[in-house]
């Protein structure tokens, strides 16, 4: 009988020890997970700043330019120029690419590996790598022969072989946590496929198109690839019309297969709100990079479109779109941190949100239409778009009930917010004195580009409130419902 106590007791000794020791070995893994967290959250902001910084090197790429100014960026006019503006572009999706996935993975795979972080390690430094790759090649390779710069594209088969391993460690370790969902070898390895038929084709293209010309560093001129996209694109037949659909349908196709595991832990709801938010401190510190870089740029010089004292009237009253956007913003803020103020209703803080979204963005989209000053767009623009963004992110942190889909809208307001600042802030650049290139500003349509995305801007906060409105008739509907029920019930007795 005392035998059986001893037992017992050096059983239930074992199992607060393996408890401590457990409880012990998580604490080290969250130090760590938030340690990797804030170095990978630094480095990106360093990363982003400076590319921005000093875009017209890295983004642009001026020195590939004839005249290395702005003022040739995207010229198609003759073959040189439409040959290097080319080279430009195909240089900087690459690059972008490569550098921003790196770092958007390897964030989201901190969120996904906070138990397994001693594990991930080595892959969390291989993506930091490839990032810095890429971030040192934006500074350092400028070639201007097809047959060399191409040769960039190989730094997509180092991201596919690297996301080949982790997508084959993470498996592993998921299978033993989740086996439910990563019991089934066959998304993993569709994924896998298709992300490498994508990837192969990519440079393959690349390297058939450079081969069938009458010179290796020639592109547009005697090159019978470019030739036949050309026809194919130009020509109108019903032949050339099947081929664009096919290409268009295969396409779109391999791309989906290639992401089938996101559309698989869509469906098992593991993107959940958790995810989202943890999604939004990236967004943060990418909106952090832009507004830095917002701040230098009103070092370029307009002397055309300064602001004076002596400034028209109609100047000063576009203008005013800042002063607006600051008092909705204080009185925003003074509504949401006062306690006389605070909100029982969720649904009102969101119809406020909404509201304040709504008059924000189309005040921006109206004085922007009108307004042909780049320095008043760009004060109004950096004034507004901050203010959303920061209303934003304040009303994410203070909602811990908010629902998965006003997540995703808050996420896309917040990133079409980033991409007005980005846009209108590229456009300060090209317009320069010096510069003096009006790509963003004069497109073929009625709209230039920068009112353009101010319209999608304006399209998502009023998403926002439609959303709001629909949960609202939803609420009434189930109530009433409800209430119906009872009624019914209470009648039976």
């Amino acid at each position: 009988m005392k035998q059986k106590q001893i037992d017992s007791n050096n059983i239930n000794q074992k199992l607060i020890y393996d408890d401590e020791y457990s409880i012990k070995n998580q604490q080290k893994n969250n130090i760590l997970n938030k340690v990797l967290k804030y170095l990978l959250i630094a480095i990106s902001l360093v990363f982003i700043t400076t590319l921005l910084i000093f875009s017209e090197k890295t983004l642009f790429a001026n020195k590939m330019l004839l005249s290395n100014s702005l003022n040739s960026f995207f010229d198609f006019s003759s073959p040189r120029n439409q040959q290097l503006n080319f080279l430009i572009i195909y240089r900087f999706l690459i690059l972008a690419f490569v550098l921003f996935y790196s770092l958007v993975k390897g964030f989201a795979n901190l969120y996904w590996h906070k138990v397994t972080i001693k594990k991930y390690i080595p892959f969390y430094f291989l993506y930091l790598l490839l990032s810095l790759t890429s971030y040192t090649l934006f500074f350092s390779y400028f070639k201007i022969l097809p047959s060399k710069l191409f040769a960039i594209s190989f730094i997509l088969i180092a991201l596919y072989i690297i996301n080949f391993s982790y997508e084959i460690f993470n498996f592993l370790i998921q299978r033993k946590t989740n086996p439910l969902l990563y019991k089934n070898k066959n998304i993993l390895i569709i994924s896998l496929t298709f992300q490498g038929i994508l990837t192969i084709l990519f440079v393959a293209i690349s390297f058939v198109w450079i081969n069938l010309g009458i010179n290796k560093d020639i592109l547009f001129v005697g090159n019978k690839f470019y030739e036949t996209i050309r026809d194919i694109l130009t020509i109108k037949s019903a032949s050339n019309f099947v081929i664009i659909v096919l290409t268009f349908l295969v396409l779109i196709t391999f791309i989906v297969l290639s992401n089938i595991k996101f559309f698989a832990l869509l469906i098992n709801k593991k993107y959940d709100k958790f995810y989202l938010k943890n999604q939004l401190v990236f967004l943060l510190v990418l909106f952090g990079a832009v507004f830095i870089w917002i701040l230098r740029i009103f070092a370029y010089k307009h002397n055309n479109e300064n602001i004076s004292i002596g400034s028209s009237k109609t100047t000063w009253i576009y203008i005013f779109q800042s002063v607006f956007a600051i008092v909705v913003f204080v009185a925003y803020m003074v509504v949401s941190f006062q306690k006389r103020f605070e909100m029982k209703s969720s649904f009102r803080s969101w119809l406020n949100l909404a509201i304040v979204q709504i008059a924000l963005a189309l005040s921006l989209l109206l004085t922007t239409l009108f307004n042909t000053n780049s320095i008043v767009s760009l004060i109004n623009v950096a004034v507004t778009a901050t203010t959303q963004i920061v209303i934003l992110f304040v009303f994410a942190k203070q909602n811990k009930n908010i629902s998965l889909l006003l997540l995703i809208i808050i996420k896309l307001a917040i990133i079409s917010s980033i991409l007005i600042f980005a846009i209108i802030g590229f456009n300060y650049i090209l317009t320069a004195d010096g510069n003096e290139n009006y790509l963003f500003s004069i497109i073929k349509s009625r709209m230039n580009i920068i009112q353009i995305i101010l319209l999608l801007n304006f399209s998502i906060a009023f998403i926002m409130a439609l959303s709001l409105l629909l949960k609202f008739i939803l609420a009434i509907y189930y109530i009433r419902k409800l209430n119906k029920e009872n009624e019914y019930e209470k009648e039976r007795q």
